[in-house]
């Protein structure tokens, strides 16, 4: 899937890592609209506190460059018809990647990640993976 073909991406933690690092993160929010899970902000954050960095101020200026998107009702259904269904089959993946995978099938969204193997049990789920730029 390419740029022209989606109106947005949600973007995987380790996708988010990298475009700040490589500062390409504005680069890429001018090309297609920028998304993450309230996960993935948990995750980055949580790891910039082993850089001593101000939380408060990093996840403001990460929420004035990219859009957060946060749980609701319908996505705690999903979530939770997802986790059923992979349990069943004793295939369960990690909280966090099911959380992250169902909020861009909720939001309709692909997802931009470098760990496809994490959600590709997702993708029977109509996940839709994002092959970047």
């Amino acid at each position: 899937m390419g740029v022209q073909e989606t109106r947005g991406v949600i973007l995987d933690t380790d996708i988010l890592i990298k475009l700040i690092k490589e500062k390409k993160l504005s680069q890429a929010a001018e090309s297609i609209d920028l998304y993450i899970s309230f996960v993935t902000l948990y995750e980055y954050l949580r790891g910039l506190s082993y850089l001593k960095k101000n939380l408060k101020e990093e996840k403001e200026k990460l929420e004035n460059s990219i859009f957060v998107l946060w749980p609701n009702n319908e996505l705690i259904i999903i979530v939770s018809e997802i986790w059923y269904n992979l349990r069943i089959k004793g295939s369960l993946i990690d909280e966090r990647d099911l959380w992250i995978g169902a909020t861009a099938i909720a939001n309709n969204l692909p997802l931009w990640t470098s760990n496809k193997k994490h959600f590709i049990k997702l993708k029977q789920f109509k996940l839709r993976l994002f092959d970047g730029f």
